[in-house]
């Protein structure tokens, strides 16, 4: 039987949008306030779908998932300024990049979801996509 699991994390972390081609003029029109620096509570969901375990019932080991997790998202981002670690900070990239850092732990990786805000949430891969 296979099915899936969505552990959830939260890092804190500040960053700020720019384009280097852009005068801070052209920043702030494009921008608004994301042009300067600010932080926001990145609420990261994780999925991954696999055979459930027939002695312990689990997808995979909680305690080896937030392992992995604190490894690979906590540790290096939980305060950073994600600029210091990403060429786009914008939430769709930071997904994208929390995803490609995960997938070599997680076989099953299914997606990742990132809560920027009340209002924003983004998914990688999207499954509205082909």
């Amino acid at each position: 039987m296979k099915t899936t699991l969505t552990r959830e994390i939260v890092i804190r972390a500040i960053h700020h949008l720019e384009n280097s081609a852009l005068t801070p003029e052209a920043n702030r029109n494009l921008y608004g306030r994301c042009y300067g620096r600010h932080g926001h509570d990145y609420h990261v969901l994780v999925t991954v779908r696999g055979s459930v375990d027939p002695m312990s019932g689990w997808v995979i080991s909680r305690d080896e998932l937030d392992h992995i997790l604190q490894r690979e998202i906590i540790a290096p981002y939980d305060g950073a300024d994600l600029n210091l670690h990403f060429p786009n900070t914008a939430c769709e990239a930071v997904a994208f990049e929390f995803y490609q850092r995960l997938r070599p732990f997680l076989p099953g990786l299914v997606k990742i979801g990132v809560q920027e805000t009340r209002k924003n949430y983004f998914e990688y891969p999207s499954a509205a996509l082909p």
